[in-house]
């Protein structure tokens, strides 16, 4: 299955594709899904649809964070996959929204799976 997603802020998409594309290899691996970026296009593909559908949710859904102030790093984009695998319902900005800490450096933390979100909460 395949399945395109367009997405139109050129600053948002660099910083969502990773340096050398490296967010969207984490998101390849994590999920198990082949991710193409063609421009201001992205071509997601996997034999089952599953994959697929939680690859789009994720880019797009990182996308809209983006758009609200969050700082995308690798681990971060890590942790959106596990947590859009472990409950495919959940809106990612649920989980991103919950600053449990704000450390010295500024840096926010998010709560790592859904009991501690639960906890959290």
């Amino acid at each position: 299955m395949t399945q395109s997603l367009e997405l139109e802020d050129p600053e948002r998409l660099r910083e969502l594709s990773g340096e050398l594309g490296q967010h969207l290899k984490i998101v390849s691996d994590v999920l198990q899904v082949d991710v193409m970026q063609r421009g201001v296009r992205f071509e997601l593909s996997a034999q089952e649809s599953e994959p697929v559908e939680l690859g789009v949710k994720v880019l797009q859904e990182l996308y809209d964070l983006m758009g609200q102030g969050l700082r995308l790093s690798k681990p971060l984009i890590e942790q959106a996959c596990r947590l859009a695998k472990a409950e495919p319902d959940t809106p990612l900005r649920r989980t991103f929204a919950d600053v449990v800490y704000t450390g010295r450096r500024k840096k926010p933390i998010f709560p790592r799976s859904p009991n501690q979100r639960r906890y959290v909460e």
